[in-house]
């Protein structure tokens, strides 16, 4: 175990007995942080985009997240939500976790520009997966429109995850439309007449073990690229490895998914480019950009 991770919960540790179960889930993690122990990852950005970074890190609202970037901490844990490890079990630990969504494009490995590839809206997936059906290509903007996506995604999770029915949204989530005032209630309405076919799964605390089941196909995408000599580094449902990795990243997250549910994710992949600041560039940089960029923090660390 380590230290609570800024994007974790609040929470609390407690024992749990040493089990065969347990002391393969820490040799496997140990197996995972040999790999990454001799992998340098950084970020790949111009001077104003460190300034740009570092004033979004300070001025983030939650106080648990770190207001600067510990390059050091890319040892991972997990976190589980019982001691019969049924629960829970998510990857945490590596500070690529903790920078915002739009710079991990940025993230390279051992200099090396990088690809990132998720499960696009994997919990939903799960959900209609194992009901036998047919997976929503898009499981978020038919609730409230493309516009307000990642407000619905948010809703959704937040009913996935409540033991009842919340009388009020949750907290922290701010709800606000110039075109379609709805009512809380009216919202959920929306969410459960779209996902009517998973309609019983709300409301149950389903997120708790559907987290598990994310946990499980991140193992065995892990575990595949360290088995190669590979470092791949965890983002929950996504997943970043240098850019040559990406057919190999692709097809071993489909043919997880295949093998535990029988159908076909959708997969969303990001980067795969190398940036100099905004710019796209090709992975291999003429010498004289070489020669410009050998004075950048990235570089002198």
């Amino acid at each position: 175990q380590s230290d609570i991770s800024p994007l974790e919960p609040r929470t609390e540790k407690i024992p749990f007995p040493i089990t065969p179960q347990s002391e393969r889930i820490c040799h496997d993690i140990q197996t995972l942080n040999k790999r990454l122990a001799r992998t340098w990852i950084d970020l790949d950005l111009t001077d104003s985009q460190w300034t740009e970074l570092s004033k979004k890190l300070a001025e983030h609202k939650k106080k648990d997240r770190p207001r600067f970037i510990r390059y050091n901490e890319r040892q991972l844990y997990r976190v589980f939500h019982d001691t019969d490890f049924t629960t829970g079990g998510r990857y945490y630990g590596g500070w690529w976790q903790t920078i915002p969504r739009e710079f991990r494009k940025h993230v390279v490995i051992n200099g090396k520009a990088t690809v990132e590839i998720d499960y696009s809206g994997l919990h939903p997936s799960i959900l209609y997966a194992k009901e036998g059906l047919t997976l929503p290509d898009e499981p978020y903007s038919p609730i409230l429109g493309e516009k307000y996506r990642n407000l619905a995604k948010k809703l959704f999770n937040a009913l996935i995850n409540a033991k009842s029915d919340p009388q009020r949204p949750p907290r922290g989530v701010r709800i606000k439309f110039a075109d379609q005032p709805l009512s809380w209630e009216q919202i959920k309405e929306r969410i459960y007449e779209v996902h009517a076919p998973i309609r019983h799964h709300f409301c149950t605390g389903a997120g708790l073990w559907l987290m598990h089941e994310d946990s499980v196909l991140a193992t065995g995408v892990l575990h595949h690229f360290a088995n190669m000599g590979v470092p791949c580094l965890p983002v929950h449902d996504s997943f970043l490895v240098h850019h040559g990795y990406e057919t190999e990243l692709n097809n071993k997250m489909m043919e997880l998914f295949v093998e535990r549910y029988g159908c076909e994710p959708n997969l969303k992949g990001k980067g795969a480019t190398f940036y100099r600041g905004d710019t796209p560039m090709s992975d291999h940089p003429t010498i004289e950009v070489i020669l410009a960029a050998n004075d950048t923090p990235q570089d002198n660390r």
